[in-house]
Parts: C-alpha cells; sequence; structure tokens
C-alpha cells in the first residue's frame, strides 16, 4: 500500500455479507489502531466486502511499516468470528501531498 493513494483491499468473508450485522476492519500499525472502517463504509457484494481509503486515511500511516489488518464479523443469529491478521507493508511517495 501506497501512501497518499486510495487503495482498495478486498475480502472474502465465506459467508453472504446480507447475513451480517456489523463488520469491523481494524488496521493496526505499531500496536497502535490507526484506522477502523465498520459495515457503513464498506462495499458488500455477496460474500465480497472492500474497502477503500482516502488519501488522508492512508497519510496515517507510517511508511516502511507493516500495518496489520483485521477483520471481524458479528452475524444476525449473534456469532461472531475474526479473519487472521494480515500484514502489508506501506510504500512512501515523494509527495504526500492529498491531490
Amino acid at each position: 500500500m501506497f501512501r497518499a493513494t486510495t487503495p482498495t483491499h478486498t475480502f472474502d468473508l465465506g459467508t453472504d455479507c446480507s447475513a451480517l450485522e456489523k463488520i469491523v476492519v481494524t488496521y493496526q500499525q505499531n500496536g497502535e489502531t490507526v484506522l477502523e472502517k465498520e459495515k457503513d463504509d464498506l462495499t458488500l457484494n455477496g460474500n465480497i466486502a472492500s474497502v477503500t481509503l482516502t488519501q488522508e486515511e492512508a497519510n496515517k500511516f507510517l511508511a516502511y511499516s507493516k500495518v496489520f489488518i483485521q477483520v471481524r464479523i458479528k452475524t444476525i443469529d449473534g456469532s461472531v468470528i475474526a479473519s487472521e491478521i494480515m500484514e502489508m507493508k506501506v510504500a512512501d511517495v515523494l509527495n504526500a501531498e492529498v491531490i
């Protein structure tokens, strides 16, 4: 993921999104939560949830450092499921100005 861009992250939830009460995508870096996205922030289609970050959100991450991402979902029947923790390297750009 590059800072100052608008990356889209896509997740296969393994269950139809219409059966979900809540979805939370958590982004952490250096042990701190930098960003959280919830169901209203996501695009849902079948089993797939995707989230697009704004340039401002992407700029919150430190370059040359890993970001850890985890998706947690709560189904309508009350079950709560968490994904494996994913990691992604954050790359820098020469000009981080929002354009």
